[in-house]
């Protein structure tokens, strides 16, 4: 056994030396773009460090109150409350409308598994329906085809910061007597015909993990305007504890280590560091996403910590030149691919998204300057195989599962320059023009 672990220990110490190596022997530029810590900052990480060093609470604390305030504010609605996670969030929600076992969710079949995973939690059936080809988002023409007695809420995914349909999910769920909930995991701050994505339906939820519009290294936010729904929420967000100190201190750690080793000068070397990092236990996640098990290490739902909720200020006074920069940078894919329609209504994406017909040959041309995700590579981003765990049969959502074999996205947060995508279309110009861009979609 010692042996063994030696073993490992050695590997990993010279894994990135090695990762080093190829990529020298390659000729590979080692200033790449990736889709992690997009939004936080190097002024962020020394916030945190300095607030350690002033032993200022790590769980609960009169930051957590402020931030909740500033959401609420922002979006102009009655009720705010943060999570250690989106799902959390979704979760929480769940309870407060009062759905139980054996009631149903209708999904859009193109989401990641943490969203069915929050509502199995639940002990509720997820039941999926296809997207629409347009924008991503649930195609509302066959939603009502799913509806059963035992339905109980629809979720409105804002697919990439695309704005839904909502005026038809409304329409829906009011001839039913459904609830409508707002999936804003991919948005925030953004609005559709004047009104704020996350404050059309009973009630919305949030992300801030790492590679979400803002960011506090995880966390989520459940909103309402609803005073029945706010008091229930109230109620159960009163309940719920905090994660341990030694998981938030592991949060913040991941914060400024991410923030290290995903820098784009770094990134080549670094993440191949991450991992050894990640191997020695010092990274917090939220699951496994390969399981459909509710948590027992931690607890779930969690409240977000008094430090995150700092961090999460830090970021909502950002927030406008967020979204502006994210617009510039949209504008700039917009002339890199001006041949192309490109299916996004959302001015301010949270990605850009491609669909090629040879995906792994963009992923190669593309690799000296982006670190190319197909976000999402299944209809379920985080788990691939077992469907049935989070009760999805095979062909059920045709269209989203063609999209997940083609789609290819390109990042918008604050460390994308206009010059990175200079870069990215001189190299498509100079390699793919003339045959991989013809296959675009």
């Amino acid at each position: 056994m010692m042996k063994k672990k030696l073993g490992t220990a050695i590997r990993l110490l010279l894994a990135p030396f090695l990762a080093f190596g190829v990529g020298l022997f390659r000729r590979r530029s080692f200033y790449q773009l990736n889709y992690t810590s997009g939004t936080t900052t190097w002024r962020e990480c020394r916030m945190v460090l300095a607030s350690l060093l002033r032993l200022e609470p790590i769980q609960n604390g009169k930051y957590i109150s402020i931030f909740e305030k500033r959401i609420a504010d922002l979006l102009g609605i009655r009720y705010a409350f943060s999570f250690s996670s989106g799902r959390m969030a979704l979760y929480a929600i769940l309870k407060a409308l009062d759905i139980k076992d054996g009631d149903e969710v209708i999904v859009e079949g193109y989401t990641c598994v943490v969203v069915p995973a929050a509502i199995i939690y639940a002990g509720v059936k997820p039941v999926y329906v296809d997207i629409s080809a347009k924008d991503y988002n649930i195609d509302v023409k066959k939603m009502e085809t799913k509806i059963t007695r035992k339905t109980k809420a629809i979720i409105a995914q804002h697919t990439y910061g695309n704005p839904a349909n909502v005026a038809t999910f409304k329409q829906i769920c009011r001839r039913y007597n459904l609830f409508l909930i707002e999936d804003c995991a991919h948005t925030l701050g953004t609005s559709d015909k004047g009104s704020m994505l996350g404050t059309m339906g009973d009630v919305a939820f949030f992300s801030t993990d790492h590679t979400k519009f803002i960011s506090t290294s995880v966390g989520g936010i459940a909103i309402t305007n609803n005073e029945i729904i706010g008091k229930k929420l109230k109620e159960i967000y009163d309940d719920t504890p905090f994660l341990k100190k030694r998981h938030i201190l592991k949060i913040l750690l991941q914060l400024i280590m991410v923030n290290i080793f995903f820098t784009p000068h770094f990134y080549y070397l670094g993440k191949t560091l991450f991992s050894i990092y990640g191997a020695l236990d010092l990274s917090f996640y939220m699951a496994n996403y390969s399981e459909i098990k509710k948590p027992v290490t931690y607890p779930y739902p969690a409240r977000m910590s008094n430090m995150q909720a700092k961090i999460g200020i830090s970021q909502l006074n950002n927030l406008q030149q967020n979204i502006n920069h994210r617009k510039a940078i949209y504008k700039k894919y917009q002339e890199m691919f001006k041949n192309f329609k490109l299916k996004h209504t959302s001015e301010a994406p949270l990605r850009v998204v491609l669909e090629v017909t040879n995906r792994d040959e963009w992923i190669k041309r593309l690799s000296p300057v982006l670190s190319v995700e197909s976000w999402f590579d299944s209809c379920f981003q985080g788990k691939k195989d077992k469907l049935e765990e989070v009760f999805y049969r095979t062909g059920e959502c045709p269209i989203a599962e063609g999209i997940t074999k083609t789609n290819i996205n390109f990042p918008t947060h604050l460390k994308i320059r206009a010059v990175d995508i200079d870069n990215m279309s001189r190299l498509l110009n100079q390699t793919l023009i003339k045959g991989i861009m013809n296959e675009i979609k």
